[in-house]
């Protein structure tokens, strides 16, 4: 695996492949103020000799270049032993939705369209370093809850794009310790919510799980889903847009972003317009923001679903299933860290009317 020579910044090389002068100089700007050390290539097969000879610690790769495109060079990256864990940033005119699964299945964890958000770049960069040197600095996401924290593999790390499907009380729960896991752990949250914030801290605080007194409370804030315009479609642009400027806007770099529930303003749209959501909301990851979006299956077609938990990193599903007399709630994690989960991804749970959870022993295995 390729380590990241963390505390010597200078020292890290990062290699920048794509056709465009203009795109490499104002990378190569960006990259070099930032601390790295910036080589360059203006072509798929120069950068393939490049990645041979320099041995980058992390490569900035273009898609669409003429000859040698950039899954290809992907592909030979991948095939060689000396570069086949070297970590890859696609940033690219392709949209996301025609290259960013492809690369997935190359290896890829960060995808960042073309134009990027400031400051997206050098996070992303950072973010690909972390994650090969397996040295993550930010503490992941997670409930606090064992049980749970362990079927969520540990939980979300930093910028990862969670989606959870249900209204069961299983999902509501999960969304409560998430929350209250978010502020133990020091990152600072966006509520978007259809309906006032105070109805959920009620809740929270009846289930042990309170922040209404947390000592990092004003880390919280609560936003309105329908602030923007009335049209779903209009609110799904605005929605994202919001988003967007939360990422750029300034502040703590750790960041959770939730939204509860996307449901009502998808129903109304098309499915060019919810996939551009989850698409913009995945590329705002990259910025460093680990978001968390919460649906209602009722709301998607079948197929809708499939394209979401492609784009997302981690897609938990919550359901309510039937048990002797009593109702159980199931969470099952069907994909985790940017992996299917086919065994061993279920958790029972009992919800108390409180609000509390307690995971139940004997779960049922499910393949997906």
């Amino acid at each position: 695996m390729i380590q990241a020579r963390q505390g010597q910044a200078s020292a890290t090389r990062v290699l920048v492949v794509d056709d465009e002068r203009g795109i490499r100089e104002l990378l190569g700007d960006i990259l070099g103020n930032a601390g790295f050390d910036v080589i360059q290539a203006a072509s798929g097969s120069a950068g393939l000799q490049q990645a041979w000879r320099e041995g980058p610690d992390v490569i900035v790769l273009d898609l669409i270049m003429p000859n040698m495109d950039g899954f290809e060079v992907l592909t030979q990256l991948r095939r060689s032993p000396s570069t086949q864990d070297v970590p890859v940033v696609l940033l690219t005119a392709l949209p996301p939705e025609k290259g960013e699964y492809r690369g997935m299945k190359l290896g890829v964890s960060h995808y960042l369209a073309k134009p990027w958000l400031s400051g997206t770049v050098e996070l992303a960069v950072r973010s690909a370093l972390r994650e090969a040197g397996g040295d993550d600095e930010l503490p992941p996401l997670a409930t606090g809850e064992e049980p749970v924290d362990r079927l969520l593999g540990g939980g979300f790390p930093h910028g990862s794009l969670v989606v959870i499907e249900g209204t069961s009380p299983g999902a509501s729960a999960l969304n409560r310790y998430l929350l209250r896991g978010s502020l133990d752990r020091g990152y600072d949250v966006v509520y978007y919510a259809e309906r006032s914030g105070h109805a959920l801290l009620a809740r929270m605080d009846s289930a042990g799980a309170g922040v209404s007194t947390h000592r990092r409370r004003s880390a919280l804030s609560f936003r309105s889903i329908y602030e923007g315009p009335c049209a779903a479609k209009d609110t799904m642009e605005w929605l994202a847009h919001r988003i967007e400027e939360d990422v750029r806007g300034e502040g703590p770099h750790r960041k959770a972003i939730t939204v509860d529930t996307i449901t009502r303003a998808a129903t109304a749209g098309d499915d060019r317009s919810v996939l551009a959501f989850f698409a913009r909301c995945r590329q705002a990851c990259d910025g460093g923001v680990t978001i968390i979006l919460i649906c209602h299956p009722a709301g998607f077609a079948g197929h809708l679903l499939h394209r979401i938990r492609d784009i997302s990193d981690f897609y938990i599903r919550a359901v309510t299933e039937a048990s002797g007399e009593t109702p159980v709630d199931v969470l099952e994690a069907l994909k985790v860290r940017g992996v299917e989960t086919t065994r061993d991804n279920r958790l029972a749970l009992r919800i108390g009317d409180d609000g509390g959870i307690r995971a139940l022993p004997a779960t049922r295995k499910l393949r997906v």
